[in-house]
């Protein structure tokens, strides 16, 4: 009984206004945290900037593929969509990194499309010229809406505020995949959740602007460092 009461009092609570407008509040406020920790790390640490080219992109679901007008297979999972992917990296250590990330480009409708992504970084294999990376964080996704489609049916994934269709996302992930050219350059491949319901495929250059390991600082008041 007392379980059946928390779950209809939850239930009023995340349905009223207030509930929304306080998660908008606290979804602003993580993403502004993270960007003053990445800004307070980045002083000290290794911090690159990468820019990518978004081609090719799996859907999971069959969504509606008589719509698509950039769908490669006649079942619209695997479609083209153009696009670019600006991110920042700033390390805490060697082989773990906050990524913040923002994705413009046409989806598979053609209507822009895009995602803000930060996430935590880590490095899961390194040999030689070759290094894997894994992150995972929440995802902001957002596109032109579809509504202007004649035979669309509303996806229920997804809000709609005037003409933008978007989704919030708690996990969202990449796997990158760097090849090293120079001191200061890398050659970087990813699989991106860039779409709510779709990986996608990017190539592009990665730049290092400080790529020296944050050091300790030693003992001021120890014997051997006056």
């Amino acid at each position: 009984m007392k379980t059946t009461i928390f779950a209809t009092t939850f239930i009023k609570n995340i349905t009223k206004p207030d509930f929304k407008k306080t998660m908008k509040t606290f979804i602003l406020k993580y993403f502004i945290s993270i960007i003053i920790l990445i800004s307070g790390i980045s002083v000290f640490s290794q911090t690159n900037i990468s820019f990518k080219l978004s081609t090719l992109s799996y859907q999971f679901t069959d969504t509606q593929p008589e719509l698509l007008k950039l769908n490669i297979s006649g079942n619209g999972k695997l479609a083209a969509e153009p696009g670019l992917i600006l991110a920042y990296e700033a390390y805490a250590s060697s082989n773990t990194a906050l990524k913040i990330s923002q994705a413009l480009l046409l989806d598979k409708a053609a209507h822009l499309a895009g995602a803000t992504q930060i996430m935590v970084k880590f490095r899961v294999a390194k040999s030689f010229k070759h290094a894997l990376y894994l992150a995972i964080g929440p995802s902001f996704h957002f596109r032109k809406s579809w509504a202007d489609m004649e035979g669309y049916l509303d996806e229920p994934i997804y809000n709609t505020s005037a003409d933008w269709q978007h989704k919030f996302s708690w996990l969202s992930g990449e796997i990158e995949y760097n090849f090293y050219l120079n001191k200061m350059s890398d050659l970087s491949v990813s699989l991106n959740h860039i779409q709510a319901e779709s990986i996608g495929i990017a190539i592009g250059y990665k730049y290092w602007i400080n790529k020296k390991p944050r050091t300790k600082r030693g003992c001021v008041s120890c014997p051997g460092l006056h």
